[in-house]
């Protein structure tokens, strides 16, 4: 019995965001696998943003990759517009600027772009095209996160990690992705 699937996936999203249990990006990130194994297109994209940034699990582009493929082409928009970011970039695939703009171009969620967008910018630089402009993304992170309806009492408190490689980060630590599921 391999357990419901959306049950280990809504725990996981509880452990990677702290809402009502200690935060555990390790256990969360153990959770989303169980439920991908089961197809859950929600868990896939965010094991693969687990291991894109390397929460609770090492980073590992390439196995990010994997996991956005799968929720991408099940339509999963936070997939589509991270993958559009691997294939921009050439992290964890190659360089492919014709899937990046297709992928980009098939986002219809004003948010996902918004994270393609912060996402790229963050993790830009020599030799991927991309201007790496951090202020900027953590601009953009801050609007999504400010914008977001949960109650400021349920908001992420460990997520944070993502951006703690970022030095420019340190006022910014309240933006964390992704956004108690919703990214």
């Amino acid at each position: 019995d391999q357990g419901n699937s959306c049950s280990q996936f809504n725990l996981g999203i509880h452990y990677i965001t702290g809402r009502g249990t200690a935060t555990d990006c390790t256990k969360a990130a153990s959770l989303f696998r169980d439920a991908a194994l089961q197809h859950s297109t929600e868990a896939e994209f965010h094991l693969g943003h687990c291991f894109w940034h390397g929460l609770g699990t090492p980073q590992d582009h390439a196995k990010a990759a994997k996991m956005l493929k799968k929720a991408a082409k099940k339509g999963n928009e936070q997939a589509m517009a991270l993958m559009a970011c691997a294939y921009k970039l050439g992290k964890g695939t190659t360089r492919d600027l014709g899937k990046a703009r297709y992928l980009t171009a098939r986002l219809t969620d004003a948010r996902a772009q918004q994270y393609h967008e912060a996402v790229c910018l963050m993790e830009g630089g020599p030799g991927t095209g991309v201007r790496r402009d951090v202020p900027r993304a953590l601009r953009i992170l801050r609007c999504l996160y400010d914008d977001d309806d949960i109650h400021p009492s349920s908001r992420p408190r460990s997520t944070n990690a993502l951006l703690a490689a970022h030095p420019e980060a340190d006022t910014l630590r309240c933006c964390a992705l992704p956004l108690c599921g919703r990214l």
